[in-house]
This record gives structure tokens, C-alpha cells and sequence, in this order.
């Protein structure tokens, strides 16, 4: 019949090849050893049963007794009584005289091996639950002796280093790490050995030269004659990831933390600013003082030059503002401040040395020891206030956190710009005049002045409530005859909303930016806004410090001019600033749109020029409505002037 018996032959020369054949002649796995250490490099779980005969250089006693520790069975095969008997008393399950292995007496040596496997004794069956359960583990498990030899392992260690069991029998501990590894393994037996237990994480190489960090723990057993060291090995990777995992998010947390403690000071320390010049040494002060960052400065952009100017700056390193290059032919993945202001984008160069797009200026950056760089642009309302540049010595010091961060300080420090111009121009008397010529062929205004001989004259802008300005402007001249039809064909939302002997009254509506409203961004004013001799032309005051390419910028992305001239004018106020602010800050929105409204389209002349009745249809409501917005602004207008008393606020 079949066997799957796997048997080992340890035996001198000839004779262990004889009976090799013998048992694989009578259907038995046989494998030969010719010497006791190769016969315990090959004993493993699969070796049911042991066949040894002599050895010159090993004692009966010895031979039988080193094998015999093993789980599987020992036959010896003797030359005489008394080697019998020393092999019994040694711990050989059975003994057999040695004969012919060609005749019957092979069928005796067979018939012997295979009684002893079917009837193994309870313990060896134990062993053998016990190495299923050792291969059931899901880390490595080892044994070797204190000559570095193999004696048992599982199924995982095979599995994970890609080696045969036969392999491993001849391999060493080290065998199995990288050269650089060899020492540390060593270190950690010779402490089993002197401490009697040792724990080490190495990492591992698999036949295929992969490397992969396990953790191992080893410990010294022994039983006074042999001593050996058994251990285990476990894949640290997937908790090495987890640490990874754990170790970012704590990075994170730190990286909001100081991005977040950095922008609370710039804000506060906005509140408490008056000016764009404090605003801007300010910013640059924050980024400087705090960690990662070393350098800092916000910049203007000049459309004319290509490139931002630096207006102020803080920290380690203003001479990299002298060093940096002058506006070239760029390539088109190279990035600069410019860059961001043209695109309105934060941009990084998070690795200056190997980034491409840092090409243009990373020979400065880098002569300074800068390794990484953001440049923020400082927006609010899609106006472009300037540029903040901030600079790290190390490289990948802006996370995914803190750029999203970045981006949003960006549109506050821009809305803080645009509140201190607003507020300077509402005290300064010297102001830049701006005469800009409207050159747009589709723009109303300017089909007016190409079509007629009219004049039309800007008298007006009201906020409406659904976000569009309306500009109301005097039509004098001939074109009055023919104002119905240029309305009817106008591309904007125009309409008519008086008609006097001299003039008409014309609201033209814009639903997106305005000039006027671009303007004010700036901290401006439109004074005038003209159509007369086939010509339409704008009028603006601007802060004398704008930057007059900026405001050009502004109001060329809005609509098509052309700058004629600029000068510096001295403006006096008309009426007190607080005695308005004071009126202004009384009215609700919708009371000073109606009061506005009513005093542009006529209601207060006399005679009146358009009656209570076509005011409310005007605006949308009714009458009495009407006449109760009216009233009570009055009402208020009268309070803050005989009595300075804002009260009445219904």
C-alpha cells in the first residue's frame, strides 16, 4: 500500500544509501544524512520516524540520544547485543538487527517503521497537535540552539522570508537581516544567552531581498544538558503606520495650534491699526516672530514692471529683497508674488531647492537659507491689495492646514486695508484727480455721445437692495427728442425718471462692478462722470499714496478706458465729516435709498417735478409707504440738525 511516511536515514556512507532504497523501495519518503549535524538541520515536524545505524565519529549512546529528542521515533539499526541494548537505554523506540535490505529483512525494517508511526504514543500525538498549533500563528516562531543551528519553526517563517525548510536548516539568525542589521542581532542573542530573555525590532529580509521591520522576543530554555533559545518574531509595519497615523495627526494639531495662535495676533493686532503702512509692518512682524517662519514682507504689484515691490518687511534677511532677480522672460512653471497677485492664489514653493517653480529666484532664496515659501495675496471683494511673502529655513513648512488658513488671512488683512483707506479718504484733503476716457463702443454712455450731440452729466448712484447700483444721471441737449428710442435700445437696464422743459432724468442700472464701486475699493471717489462733444469721461479722487497703476488695473478690469491725465488736487469738505457720519449712521438703508431716490428724480423742487404716487411706483411700494419712509428720514435729517439727536430711529 501507499504510505505518506517520511522517514530520515542517518547512516555511514553506503549503508545509508542501502537503506534509503530499502524503505523508498517499500513506498516510504526517505531522505539520507551522513553525519549527526546534518541529520538535525533536517529533522523538522514532517520526519515521522528515524532509521540510524553507526557513526565513526559518534557513540551509540550519543547518536541515539541527540536524535531521540526530537518528536519522532528512533529505530536503530545495531551490528551486535550490547549496541542494542545501549540503544534502548539511550531512548530508541526499537532496535533491528542490520541485514540484507534486498531480501526479507527489508520487509522486517519496514514493517517495524511502520507499526511505531500508526501506534505513536500519546505524547509524540500531542507534539504533533502542537505543531499545528505553533503553524497556526500569525508570528514568526523559531528554535535554534546556541551554535546558531535551527531545530524547530513554523509555517510562518517560511511563509514571510520566501526560504524552503530545507534552506533554513542550513541558515543562521543573521542569515535572515541585511548586513548592517548583523550586529544588533548578535547583541540580542549574547543578552538571552547572558539575561535569559531579550526583546529587539530589526528588520527583516526575505529571500527576495524585501525588508520588513518586525519586533523579536527570545528567551533562554534549557533542561541542565541542552540549552536552547526560543522566540518569536511580529510584522511591526501595520503598527509602525498606525504610529505614522498618530504622530501626523499630532503634527496637525501643533501646526493648527501655531497657525492659529499667529493669526489671532496679526488679527488683534489689526484692530488696533489706523493705517494700510501699520497694517503692513504689522503682518510683517507676526510672521517673523513666529516659528517655522524667519522672513517676511508684503509688496505692491506694478503692472508696468511685471513684478510686486516690497512696501515692508521683517525678520532675518531683507538683503534677499535686493537679491532678488529683475522682471525676465519666465518660464511657464516658474512662480512668483506676481504670480499669485495675477491669479489671486495662494502659491508654495514647499521644497525651493528641487521646485520647479521656484526656477527664477531659488539662487537668492536658497544663498539665504531659504528652503520653502508662500506668497499670499491679500484680497478682499476680488480687489488685490498687495502681496505677503513669507519664507522658512527648512523645506515642506506650509501642511495642507495651514495653507487653507494662509488663504483665508489673505481676503482679512485685504478687507483691513480697504476699511484704512476708506477711512483716510474720508479725512485727507490732498487727493490724486484721475480723468479717465471711456472707450467701450457697447457702453451706453459712450453710444450717447457717439449717436447725439447730448450731455449727460452723473448727478447720483444709489445702492439697490438686491446688490446692483443704480446711476442716475441729467440729460441736457438734443438727444431729449429722441430719448425714448436710445433708451428702448439700450444694452444696459435703463429708464427715463423725470422729463422737464430743460432736462430728463436717467437711471442706468449696473448689476456687476461698477466703477464707482471699484473706486471706492481703492479708498476713492468718482466725482464726475461726463458726456458731452462725442466724449464720455470720468472724473475720480483717489488717496495721493495709490498707487495710480493699481487704480488703473481696477477700473480696466471693470470697464475699457483710457487714463488721460492725473494731478494732485486740494479738496475742502463740504459739510462736517461727523455732523454726516452722525446723519448717515440714522437712516436705515432703505430710508436713505428712498430719501435719495426722491430728491434725484425731483419730488423736492418746486414746482414738483414727479409726484408722490409715481415715487411709490417707482420704488415698488405704496404711497402711504412711501410717504412714511420720507417722513421719517425728514424727521431725522431735522433731529441732527436743531437737536444733534438720533433718537427717532423708527
Amino acid at each position: 500500500m501507499s504510505r505518506e511516511v517520511e522517514v530520515l536515514v542517518v547512516d555511514d556512507g553506503e549503508d545509508a544509501d542501502a537503506l534509503g532504497l530499502c524503505l523508498t523501495a517499500r513506498e516510504f519518503q526517505a531522505h539520507i544524512a551522513g553525519t549527526l549535524t546534518s541529520a538535525q538541520h533536517m529533522l523538522d515536524e514532517h520526519v515521522q520516524c528515524v532509521v540510524c545505524g553507526s557513526l565513526d565519529d559518534r557513540s551509540v549512546t550519543e547518536l541515539v540520544a541527540t536524535l531521540g529528542r526530537y518528536d519522532a521515533p528512533v529505530v536503530y539499526v545495531y551490528e551486535d547485543d550490547v549496541a542494542a541494548i545501549t540503544a534502548l537505554d539511550s531512548g530508541a523506540a526499537a532496535t533491528v538487527p542490520r541485514g540484507d535490505p534486498t531480501d526479507d529483512w527489508g520487509d522486517h525494517l519496514a514493517a517495524t517503521v511502520d507499526n511505531l508511526v500508526r501506534n505513536q504514543p500519546e505524547s509524540a500525538s500531542h507534539a504533533t497537535l502542537a505543531s499545528a498549533a505553533l503553524d497556526e500563528l500569525r508570528d514568526i516562531f523559531f528554535v535554534f540552539d546556541l551554535d546558531g543551528n535551527f531545530l524547530r519553526w513554523n509555517r510562518k517563517l517560511t511563509a514571510v522570508t520566501g526560504y524552503s525548510d530545507r534552506e533554513i536548516r542550513e541558515m543562521r539568525p543573521t542569515d535572515f537581516f541585511p548586513a548592517d542589521e548583523h550586529e544588533k542581532i548578535e547583541n540580542a542573542i549574547g543578552r538571552v544567552v547572558m539575561q535569559g530573555k531579550a526583546m529587539e525590532t530589526a528588520r527583516m529580509q526575505t529571500k527576495a531581498g524585501e525588508e520588513r521591520p518586525h519586533e523579536f522576543t527570545a528567551a533562554l530554555l534549557g533542561d541542565g544538558e541542552r540549552q536552547v533559545i526560543c522566540g518569536i518574531g511580529r510584522d511591526i509595519r501595520d503598527r509602525r503606520r498606525r504610529e505614522a497615523e498618530l504622530e501626523a495627526q499630532a503634527d496637525r494639531l501643533e501646526t493648527l495650534n501655531r497657525v492659529n495662535d499667529v493669526i489671532r495676533r496679526v488679527t488683534s493686532a489689526l484692530v488696533r491699526t489706523d493705517s494700510r503702512e501699520e497694517i503692513e509692518e504689522t503682518l510683517c512682524d507676526q510672521f517673523a516672530d513666529a516659528d517655522p517662519y524667519e522672513f517676511a514682507w508684503v509688496g505692491e504689484y506694478d503692472p508696468e514692471s511685471g513684478r510686486v515691490e516690497p512696501t515692508a518687511w521683517a525678520g532675518d534677511g531683507p538683503d534677499y529683497l535686493e537679491d532678488r532677480p529683475a522682471a525676465v522672460a519666465r518660464q511657464e512653471d516658474d512662480v512668483t508674488a506676481a504670480t499669485a497677485v495675477r491669479e489671486r492664489s495662494v502659491k508654495f514653493a514647499q521644497n525651493i531647492a528641487e521646485d520647479p517653480v521656484a526656477n527664477a529666484w531659488r539662487r537668492a532664496a536658497l544663498d539665504h537659507g531659504y528652503e520653502s515659501a508662500a506668497a499670499i495675496p491679500l484680497v478682499y471683494d476680488d480687489v488685490v491689495y498687495g502681496c505677503l511673502c513669507v519664507y522658512a529655513p527648512q523645506p515642506f513648512a506650509f501642511e495642507a492646514l495651514e495653507r487653507t488658513v494662509l488663504a483665508e488671512l489673505g481676503e482679512t488683512v485685504g478687507h483691513a486695508i480697504r476699511a484704512a483707506e476708506t477711512r483716510k479718504a474720508l479725512v485727507t484733503d490732498t487727493r490724486t484727480e484721475l480723468t479717465f476716457a471711456v472707450t467701450d463702443p457697447d457702453e451706453f454712455l459712450v453710444q450717447i455721445a457717439h449717436e447725439t450731440d447730448a450731455t449727460l452729466e452723473l448727478t447720483g448712484t444709489v445702492s439697490n437692495p438686491d446688490g446692483s447700483v443704480s446711476e442716475l444721471f441729467a440729460v441736457r441737449g438734443e438727444a431729449l427728442d429722441d430719448l425714448d428710442e436710445l433708451v428702448e435700445t439700450a444694452p444696459a437696464q435703463v429708464e427715463i425718471l423725470a422729463e422737464r422743459d430743460a432736462e430728463s432724468l436717467v437711471r442706468v442700472v449696473v448689476d456687476g462692478d461698477s466703477v464707482v464701486e471699484t473706486i471706492a475699493d481703492v479708498g476713492g471717489s468718482v466725482r464726475t462722470v461726463r458726456v458731452s462733444d462725442g466724449e464720455c469721461r470720468i472724473v475720480a479722487d483717489v488717496p495721493t499714496d495709490t498707487a495710480v497703476s493699481r487704480v488703473l488695473e481696477r477700473v480696466s478690469a471693470v470697464l475699457e478706458v483710457e487714463l488721460l491725465s492725473q494731478r494732485e488736487v486740494e479738496r475742502g469738505t463740504r459739510t462736517d465729516v461727523g455732523y454726516r457720519a452722525d446723519i448717515e449712521q440714522s437712516l436705515t438703508d432703505r430710508q436713505r435709498e428712498v430719501l435719495e431716490m426722491a430728491y434725484r428724480a425731483g419730488f423736492f423742487d418746486w414746482p414738483r417735478e414727479t409726484s408722490g404716487d409715481q415715487m411709490a411706483d417707482l420704488l415698488g411700494v405704496t404711497p402711504p409707504t412711501f410717504h412714511q419712509h420720507i417722513r421719517v428720514a425728514e424727521r431725522k435729517l431735522l433731529d441732527s440738525l436743531f437737536e444733534g439727536d438720533d433718537t427717532h430711529s423708527t
